[in-house]
């Protein structure tokens, strides 16, 4: 049953689904409760803008751990 409902792993596939995986991550808003593909794409964007800032935050952090300086 799992597998009938897992994503790809290309980045290129199940793209609606990662997108409404990432609102609910990132937004805690229910995907399935947008009512608009205009209120959809809003967010999808605020939350992609959220998921890098947060890994670019993440990539600083460690490299200040380890040492690594800046360029």
């Amino acid at each position: 049953l799992v597998e009938a409902y897992a994503l790809a792993d290309a980045d290129d596939e199940d793209t609606f689904a990662k997108g409404c995986a990432l609102i609910r991550s990132n937004l805690h808003v229910d995907a399935d409760k947008i009512e608009t593909a205009e209120d959809w794409a809003r967010l999808y964007n605020e939350a992609l803008w959220l998921e890098r800032w947060r890994n670019r935050n993440r990539a600083e952090l460690i490299a200040e751990l380890f040492g690594e300086k800046r360029r």
